[in-house]
């Protein structure tokens, strides 16, 4: 918009020294779809992206690779699944997205806010409500963010997903001003 900061040459900003008002810079949809799996670890101080919580997402990343998945979640003693890799883990039913809520452990993040945001001018109800492996099984669709972009979920177990809300949500984010988010 005309309100848009102005980026002066840089990489964001225009090739050839030209200026081009900042938007999002190509928020993007993983061409692969990735499995995931569950692994529990508790840390100190869920929530917050303490030494101990890094190191419990390592040790279920290793865990699921050795089990020959790709993405793991993380579950709390509970069985609240907290997220994937510190980020949200989303889930679709219908015209519904859910995430496990921060005050049941989930990690607070820019990427959370942003696409929590997404969904709602997506017309989805965002639901804050601990996620658990058995709403893994019964979901339409799976999605977690990373820096780079949207990750579809192919599956959980024998469980196979959709990828429309994240395709709508990728997009939805590449034509969003970044200062809109909240």
């Amino acid at each position: 918009g005309d309100n848009a900061p102005i980026i002066r040459g840089s990489a964001l900003g225009g090739l050839n020294g030209e200026d081009r008002p900042l938007l999002y810079p190509h928020f993007v949809l993983w061409h692969k779809r990735m499995m995931l799996d569950t692994v529990r670890c508790d840390a100190p101080h869920e929530g917050y992206p303490t030494a101990g919580a890094l190191l419990c997402d390592r040790y279920a990343e290793r865990t699921v690779r050795r089990r020959g998945g790709e993405l793991a979640a993380r579950e709390n003693r509970d069985g609240v699944l907290l997220g994937v890799g510190g980020e949200p883990l989303l889930i679709v039913s219908g015209r519904q997205a859910l995430t496990t809520p921060l005050s049941a452990g989930a990690t607070d993040s820019a990427m959370r806010r942003l696409v929590l945001s997404a969904c709602r001018e997506e017309g989805l109800t965002v639901t804050e409500y601990p996620l658990t492996r058995q709403m893994l099984l019964r979901c339409d669709e799976a999605l977690t963010v990373d820096v780079q972009g949207i990750v579809p979920v192919l599956g959980y177990r024998d469980r196979r997903y959709f990828n429309t809300a994240a395709v709508r949500l990728s997009e939805r984010i590449n034509r969003t001003d970044i200062r809109t988010y909240r």
